[in-house]
Parts: structure tokens; C-alpha cells; sequence
């Protein structure tokens, strides 16, 4: 063959069209018509049959109907016979077109991902494939894609070919949309939580599910050309999903399998992805970053004395909202009817307001001088039930106030003496005079070294493993999450290095 020839059939050696249609299931109103395949007309070059140097093309012209009930439909049912439903469930199958008499290629499903059994890489041609329900579909709502469809039936999203395919290896994965917005590439996600290691990672039923770290995650994928979703990519797989709801019995599920939920439906969403709501939370790519005030105090400094007074001479204080939900400070400032600022050390500043009426609409202070944690010494019955930090003219520290039902029990009520010794008073148990400390909301940075050598990361937090750290975002809600699981539930505490029971991850592709 000359080197023209020998280009030219290169030019060839991937050719492969069809209609625009894609190859589709025949409906979702039967189970016959769940489980047939239809292979609409293409054209694909399959080998030299003439031995002249030059590639024969193979066509068919008219939608070809393709029963996984039928035994001539496969290349082989000896050593497993796929006609049968429950020996498909889980699993991925090709499609090949394969050389016979005539220009009309033979179509098979095979087990096979080289050639289908009774062929060669020679005279068949791998054009697509699919995978196959795990199980029956329970209870799905009316109007879901895979309502009603039984385990063996083929899962339509996940049909691929030549043409229409990630660009990793489309096994275990499904498509989003079947038809994607003009010029945009589809997005394939797996349907199944990501099991194995390394190279192996991947989607495959049955499989031990992985657990382990974002950066891990993350690497498997690379290896396979796949990556981790955003968090809009989550929602949109999701769609369609068990909501508000969790795996039935709250268990721990190591083995990617075909779960119900506690209301016993399926976990699938409309595309056929598996397990994405109330199982594992499901790291993705998007980072946040969590900052929030840890109780880290600074015992040398930024503190405020409040004293030791038989007879306080100044007004309680108490503990207002604004309008925006802001909490600050108030006193009836009855000497001086202004606000006044309590100085932390020599730069840290809090505003008491000048309120006559500060008694109405607010809750009252106290203060408990012998708490074991300086931080912890004020308490209000705060709206809402829970903790709350009043603002200071530094963004990285905050005055702490304690939720308590009844303050009073813990501590005593604390005044400002507003005439001529402008400072906080109140009646000690012991005595004494006591300090009241700032937290911090910013920690100090420090290094978190990766396992296996990989580096250091450089963030705020104890070693990241703090309150606030660089997390990556997780979605869905794992397997005890109960109401707050769904296709928008999130959670931003996870670190990158967390290896946890409840953590998992799955990939996608263009």
C-alpha cells in the first residue's frame, strides 16, 4: 500500500455516523419496551474484508429492534445468560457491530469490552454500550423518568456511542440531559458513589465504597479523566431525587448498591443516578472557607475589668438586637446620656448605647466571675436559644455572650457606673474584681502537613483542624441525615484531609 493509500485508510479507521437520533430505548409504557434497545441507521467501517488495503463500510438503514430478552441478540448466553434480568442488574454491556454477508453489519450486546465472543478485533467494531438497572424502582412519583422500570432494564441515560460519549471511559456513568443545550458539552456523572482505588476508582455496583480524603479523591479522578462535581452540577444530577429524606434504617452503606429511602422509594434521580441524597455526603469541588469564632483567648491582653462593687452606683446592662439582627449594648446612661465605649486592653473597643428605656425589648446581662473559661462569663437569655458575639471595632474579635434560661442562677447582674468612675461594676461572690475576655474570630495561621509527604497547607485554624480552615463543600446529606438531606442540602465543615464514615464522592465528565 502506497503512503497515500495507507494515510487515507487512517483517515478512515475511526469512521463511524448515524441519524441525529440517538440510540434510545423503545419507551418506558412496558416492560418489553424498557429493555429494547433501538439502534437507529449508521454507518461505521469495520475492517479490510476484501484484503485490498482499503476499509469496508458497513450500513444499516432502517431502526434495528434489540430485545436483552432475545438469546440471538447476544454474542453468546453459555456462560452467563444475560436474557435473563437478574444476571444484567448492575452492569455494563457493548454494542458491536460485526462483519457478515453482505454490506449490512450483524449488531450484538456482549459482556465484552475487547470483541464480542465468536469475533475478533479484526471483523467486529465496538460502536456503544449501556448499563442496566440494579434493581426495580419503587414507588417513584408520577412523572419520574424511571418510574415503574425493573432491574435489567436498561438505564436510557446511560446509552452512549461513538458520537455521544464522555471522554473518560463511559462506563458506570449516565447523562444529565438528553438533549443538551446547543454547542454545550452533556456532563456524564457516575451513577454510582466512587468505589476502589487508584486507576480503579470508578463507578461499579456492588463495589466497596471509597472513603477517604478530597485530595485522594481528587487524584483517583485525574487517573481517570474524570473529576469531582460543582456544586450546580450536584443540584442538576440530583434533580429528581428522594427529598427531606435518608437511606431506610439510617445505616452506614459500605457497598454501592440500589437503596430505598425511609419512605421507601428508590434513590435514583430522574437521569438514573444512584444514592445522591441522604446517603453520604458527596465532597465536591467548590472550596469555602469556614470562619467562625473558636473560644481562643488571649489571656494577656484584650480583657476589660469589671469591678467589685458592694452598691453598684451605675444602671444594668442588657442586650438588644437591631433590625438587621445585629447585637449590641445598652445602659440608661442617667449621668451622662450618652453612649459610651468599654476598652479591651488599649485598642479593643465595645459600644454601649445610651438607652432610657433600655429595659424594654431587651434581656439583661450577668455575669459569672468564677466560670472555668474566661471567654464564657456573660450570659443573657439571647432570642432564638442560642450563643451570640457582639461586635468590637476589630473584625477578628468579638464579645461573647452565653445563651442561659436563667441567667440569674449562674451569675449576677452587671451595671456602668456611668458618673465618676466610668467602668463596669457588680456584686461579687468572692469579692473580687474580675476580667472579661475577647475570642477570637481569626486564629492564628499555622501549617496542616499532609499524610503520604504531599505538602503542607498554610491556614488559619489549629492546624487547620480548627474552626476555621480552607473546607471544601459536600452535598447531599449523609445516610442520618433525615430531613435535611436532599438535592440542595450542604455542608461547609469539612476539611480537606476528613476521612470519615459518613463522607464520600463520586465523578463526572464532559
Amino acid at each position: 500500500m502506497s503512503y497515500a493509500s495507507r494515510q487515507f485508510a487512517k483517515s478512515w479507521i475511526n469512521h463511524y455516523s448515524r441519524k441525529d437520533t440517538n440510540h434510545h430505548i423503545k419507551g418506558s409504557d412496558s416492560a418489553a419496551n424498557r429493555r429494547t434497545l433501538v439502534v437507529v441507521p449508521l454507518s461505521v467501517v469495520i475492517d479490510d474484508r476484501l484484503g485490498d488495503g482499503r476499509l469496508d463500510t458497513f450500513t444499516t438503514t432502517v431502526d434495528i429492534e434489540m430485545d436483552l430478552n432475545t438469546a440471538a441478540n447476544w454474542d453468546t448466553v453459555t456462560s452467563t445468560d444475560y436474557t435473563v434480568a437478574t444476571e444484567r442488574a448492575g452492569k455494563d454491556f457493548y454494542i458491536y457491530a460485526c462483519v457478515q454477508v453482505g454490506n449490512v453489519p450483524k449488531i450484538l450486546f456482549s459482556d465484552a469490552a475487547t470483541y464480542p465472543n465468536g469475533y475478533t478485533a479484526n471483523n467486529s467494531r465496538k460502536i456503544g454500550g449501556f448499563h442496566c438497572l440494579p434493581g426495580d424502582c419503587i414507588n417513584l412519583p408520577v412523572g419520574h423518568p424511571y418510574k415503574d422500570f425493573e432491574s435489567g432494564a436498561i438505564l436510557f441515560n446511560s446509552i452512549w456511542d461513538l458520537l455521544d460519549r464522555p471522554k473518560c471511559s463511559p462506563e458506570g456513568m449516565a447523562k444529565l440531559s438528553l438533549t443538551p443545550s446547543a454547542g454545550l458539552p452533556a456532563l456524564w456523572v457516575d451513577i454510582y458513589l466512587a468505589n476502589g482505588i487508584g486507576t480503579s476508582c470508578s463507578s461499579v455496583f456492588g463495589a466497596t465504597i471509597q472513603k477517604t480524603y478530597w485530595g485522594l479523591y481528587n487524584d483517583y479522578a485525574s487517573l481517570l479523566g474524570k473529576r469531582l462535581l460543582f456544586d450546580h452540577e450536584f443540584s442538576d444530577a440530583a434533580t429528581g431525587s428522594n427529598e427531606a429524606t435518608n437511606v431506610a434504617g439510617s445505616a452506614n452503606i459500605t457497598t454501592a448498591t440500589f437503596p430505598v429511602d425511609t419512605a421507601g422509594r428508590s434513590m435514583i434521580s430522574r437521569y438514573g443516578i444512584i444514592g445522591m441524597c441522604g446517603l453520604a455526603w458527596q465532597l465536591l469541588q467548590d472550596s469555602v472557607y469556614k470562619d467562625d469564632p473558636d473560644g481562643t483567648l488571649s489571656d494577656s491582653v484584650k480583657y476589660i475589668t469589671a469591678y467589685h462593687a458592694a452598691s453598684p452606683v451605675g444602671n444594668p446592662i442588657y442586650v438588644k438586637y437591631m433590625e438587621d439582627g445585629t447585637l449590641y449594648l445598652c445602659c440608661d446612661m442617667a449621668t451622662d446620656a450618652v453612649d459610651k465605649w468599654l476598652t479591651f486592653s488599649t485598642d479593643f473597643k465595645v459600644l454601649i448605647k445610651h438607652d432610657a428605656n433600655a429595659a424594654v425589648g431587651s434581656v439583661q446581662l450577668y455575669l459569672d466571675e468564677d466560670y472555668a473559661y474566661p471567654s464564657r462569663r456573660l450570659y443573657a437569655t439571647l432570642p432564638g436559644g442560642k450563643d451570640a458575639n457582639v461586635n468590637t471595632n476589630v473584625p477578628d474579635f468579638m464579645l461573647p455572650i452565653v445563651y442561659h434560661t436563667s441567667p440569674s442562677s449562674v451569675g449576677v447582674a452587671i451595671s456602668f457606673n456611668d458618673g465618676t468612675d466610668e467602668r463596669l461594676e457588680f456584686i461579687s461572690p468572692t469579692t473580687a474584681n474580675a476580667n472579661i475576655y475577647l475570642a477570637m474570630t481569626s486564629p492564628a495561621m499555622s501549617y496542616y502537613s499532609w499524610a503520604g509527604s504531599r505538602g503542607s497547607a498554610y491556614w488559619r485554624g489549629q492546624g487547620g483542624t480548627g474552626h476555621s480552615a480552607e473546607v471544601k463543600m459536600a452535598a447531599g446529606g449523609a445516610y442520618s441525615a433525615g430531613a435535611a438531606a436532599g438535592s440542595w442540602a450542604r455542608a461547609f465543615d469539612f476539611s480537606r484531609f476528613y476521612t470519615i464514615v459518613y463522607i464520600a464522592s463520586r465523578y463526572c465528565s464532559e
